[in-house]
């Protein structure tokens, strides 16, 4: 049997710790974010597996969440594919972009890639034998790489539907972000990592064959 009260009451701890965090996070001065989000940067240019990543999967930085902009572009010279996240209702999906011409202000004012299907990364199932490594945004986490995202669930979803390719990913996030603990639930997913500007919390993934 469910337990109504006991998800009401993790939901209401999630909203109560989400809403506390971003208030840090939103009251960071600009340069200390900008600061921050490059030495993020540097650490994630540095792991073997984005290095050996040929997919890249990234959010497009909005408001104070920290900065990929650079991230996108970097990857695009590298050579590598990189696909950003468009929302259409309750579900999200990836779209490749060739530059930062490709996104437009889409929902609630965030930059997304233009809706072109043939853009969209679809699912080669067991048979997708490129490296595909992804970077979440979220609001707050913990040492366990526990997640509390921003209330719609669309990585979560995403993820439980890409769940036989193979994806890495990694969560950005301001060490003022990370907490004790989190109060998880059975269909939470974790990211591999976390990267802030003072660690890298998480397991590695194994190399591919």
């Amino acid at each position: 049997m469910i337990n109504v009260e006991k998800q009401v009451n993790l939901s209401e701890k999630k909203k109560c710790l989400r809403k506390q965090i971003l208030k840090i996070r939103n009251e960071m001065p600009q340069r200390e974010r900008q600061e921050k989000s490059e030495e993020i940067r540097q650490k994630l240019y540095q792991l073997p597996d984005y290095q050996k990543a040929d997919v890249i999967f990234a959010y497009v930085d909005y408001q104070t969440e920290v900065i990929t902009t650079p991230i996108l572009e970097k990857a695009i010279t590298d050579g590598k594919e990189v696909y950003c996240p468009r929302v259409d209702g309750m579900e999200m999906d990836f779209y490749r972009i060739m530059g930062l011409e490709d996104l437009a202000e889409g929902y609630k004012g965030i930059r997304e890639p233009l809706p072109e299907t043939e853009r969209m990364y679809t699912a080669l199932g067991k048979e997708e034998s490129r490296r595909i490594f992804m970077l979440m945004p979220g609001a707050v986490f913990d040492k366990d790489r526990h997640r509390i995202g921003y209330g719609k669930g669309f990585y979560d979803r995403y993820l439980s539907r890409m769940e036989n390719i193979g994806i890495f990913v990694a969560a950005l996030a301001y060490e003022k972000q990370m907490v004790q603990k989190i109060p998880a639930e059975p269909h939470d997913i974790r990211p591999d990592i976390i990267i802030t500007e003072e660690n890298i919390y998480g397991n590695f993934l194994a190399e591919k064959n």
